[in-house]
């Protein structure tokens, strides 16, 4: 055999055994990662971190485990904290590959893992993908989810891009409530520079802004005369007095926190506790008393529901409800009811919340104590499992603390602060 011939022999074979060691690599991460132990993923999962080059050859298997951890979940039990892990790693590499391996994750049918990658593409701004993401609001997850849809708005919104920036005004006419109050501040904070100094594009962007809320506040309202505004405001009849039109134009309140959600649920806590005195009455009366206040002042086009919880956790009606005179009488009639309950079940009134309603955007908790019954009772746990599922869920989660102590305080607040939400100590 000639000397040419045997050389191009063992290049071949010697190419041969890299493609199969490679093979054999990615099938061992692809194992690994898919693996029932999170304890085995992670382990793998940190080798990936540290070793760049295997992760950029072992993307597809990355992707695909990512594909199967999807397939694993269920509406009960979310996808893992590896999953997660493995999206942000995907997301940290910040490579051309990398944006493709998360836009076929986005177009995944399980939209936990489509709601992940969506969150990775703006984290890190990966702005080549700004079409795919303007294409989502055709996805029927995103008329029917919530969740979705924040994930789709919030991504784009990081990107701080003049395309995004544009796509997001566009979707502005389609939504309401905490979107609105999101992408409206974030207009109001747009400059020449976000638009790279086109002087033009941006004063057709400030123009279209004007214009959009314009058209927001001419809209014709169901009760003019009982309804406060939402962040883009609302028509005021020309008779009404100045002082009045000017304090319609405030959000609504409840202790302090302004709602800006159209569809929002008020969680009760009527334990034993409630019972103990707070300002001369018994907290839960003083709790009942700002609820209903809180019920009262709800405008027409607002959806709302109450969850009380003490050991058992029961909802005054089976989901989200119109604010009507009628719905408003009948859930006001429910917290009077109230009575005092035994113990305190946080952690299933949260888990109550998550699964409530697909559509709902903010939870308002009222509580006077620790948690002490129920699935979880650490503030560590149910910290760790809330926070986890609302990654999927993305409810603006604003807590009450009646008369709490320290460390009950700072499980509330911590469960505001990273939701979205805003926690008050009651006064």
């Amino acid at each position: 055999m000639k000397k040419s011939s045997i050389l191009r022999f063992l290049a071949i074979c010697v190419l041969s055994l890299i493609s199969l060691t490679q093979v054999g690599a990615n099938d061992v991460v692809f194992r690994s990662l898919v693996a029932p132990s999170e304890t085995t993923r992670f382990r793998e999962i940190n080798r990936l971190e540290q070793n760049v080059e295997r992760l950029t050859q072992s993307l597809d298997s990355v992707v695909e485990a990512i594909e199967r951890h999807g397939e694993d979940a269920s509406g009960e039990r979310p996808p893992e904290a590896s999953t997660v892990a493995l999206c942000e790693l995907i997301g940290r590499l910040k490579t051309v590959a990398a944006q493709s391996a998360l836009v076929r994750l986005v177009k995944y049918d399980r939209l936990e893992v489509s709601m992940l990658a969506i969150g990775q593409l703006g984290h890190h701004q990966y702005t080549g993908s700004i079409d795919d993401l303007k294409d989502l609001p055709k996805r029927e997850a995103y008329l029917d989810s919530y969740a979705y849809r924040f994930s789709v708005i919030r991504s784009l919104i990081e990107m701080k891009h003049p395309d995004a920036t544009e796509a997001l005004l566009s979707l502005r006419r389609g939504l309401d409530g905490q979107l609105v109050y999101h992408l409206d501040c974030y207009f109001d904070e747009q400059t020449l520079d976000d638009f790279n100094g086109d002087e033009k594009r941006f004063e057709l962007f400030s123009k279209r802004v004007a214009e959009s809320e314009e058209l927001q506040n001419s809209a014709p309202t169901d009760q003019p005369e009982a309804r406060l505004a939402s962040v883009s405001g609302f028509r005021l009849s020309e008779s009404e007095p100045e002082s009045l039109q000017r304090m319609r134009l405030a959000p609504q309140q409840y202790y302090g926190i302004e709602i800006h959600s159209k569809r929002l649920l008020f969680i009760l806590d009527h334990s034993s506790s409630m019972k103990d005195p707070w300002y001369g009455m018994p907290r839960l009366d003083r709790a009942k008393g700002e609820l209903i206040k809180a019920i009262r002042a709800l405008p027409g086009d607002v959806e709302f529901g109450i969850v009380a919880f003490h050991t058992r956790v029961h909802q005054w009606n089976n989901g989200l409800v119109e604010a009507t005179v009628e719905n408003k009488d009948l859930a006001i009639e429910f917290v009077r009811g109230l009575g005092y309950g035994d113990r305190t079940n946080t952690y299933g009134a949260l888990r109550t919340a998550l699964d409530y309603d697909a559509d709902l955007e903010a939870v308002y908790l009222l509580t006077d104590g620790k948690p002490t019954i129920g699935e979880l009772v650490s503030h560590q746990s149910i910290l760790m499992d809330i926070l986890h599922r609302n990654r999927f869920r993305h409810l603006n989660l604003n807590t009450i603390g009646v008369a709490v102590d320290g460390f009950t305080q700072g499980f509330l607040k911590r469960l505001a602060d990273e939701s979205g939400g805003q926690f008050r100590l009651a006064r």
